[in-house]
């Protein structure tokens, strides 16, 4: 999410709403099935912006269980604070992912590191297609029926042949 400074000049609320392309390397990593639809609200004090930022979105996965393609929806919100760095007396020993700096006051902020953090730290582990998945089908010394021979899959047959 891409912030303009400049355009936050009252120290009342504001709102901004995007849609969030993340970066090439962000989307590869994180799997994302789309552009963030982000809503933000902005508070300034003084020279400093508060953002609490809502997003919803999908990623693309593969099923634990049954090793189907899946889309998962995608919820959440990150809080961040955008502060002037001619403000900044001494150089931060450490370097906190939800603190941004801005030059002067035509700068463009970009938060979408802190969205695709958010979004990785809640990814699940072991995502599912659905909470009652029966996993891979197994056919034991027979042939699967008709209608299920077209639903194994086909990076199994390897482990087939070892069978027989």
């Amino acid at each position: 999410m891409l912030i303009a400074v400049k355009d936050i000049v009252t120290e009342d609320q504001v709102t901004l709403e995007q849609e969030v392309t993340m970066t090439e390397e962000q989307i590869r990593d994180g799997h994302f099935a789309g552009p963030l639809h982000c809503n933000a609200a902005i508070t300034r004090i003084n020279n400093q912006f508060y953002a609490k930022v809502s997003y919803k979105g999908a990623i693309a996965g593969t099923c634990s269980r049954c090793l189907d393609d899946i889309t998962l929806p995608l919820k959440g919100s990150v809080e961040v604070t955008i502060k002037d760095e001619a403000q900044i007396k001494e150089p931060q020993q450490e370097v906190d992912s939800s603190e941004y700096y801005f030059v002067d006051a035509t700068s463009i902020v970009d938060i979408r590191q802190s969205l695709y953090e958010d979004v990785m730290i809640n990814m699940p582990i072991k995502p599912l297609c659905k909470e009652e998945c029966p996993g891979i089908v197994e056919y034991k010394n027979e042939e699967p029926p008709e209608e299920d021979q077209k639903a194994v899959d086909p990076r199994w047959e390897a482990l087939k042949k070892l069978k027989k």
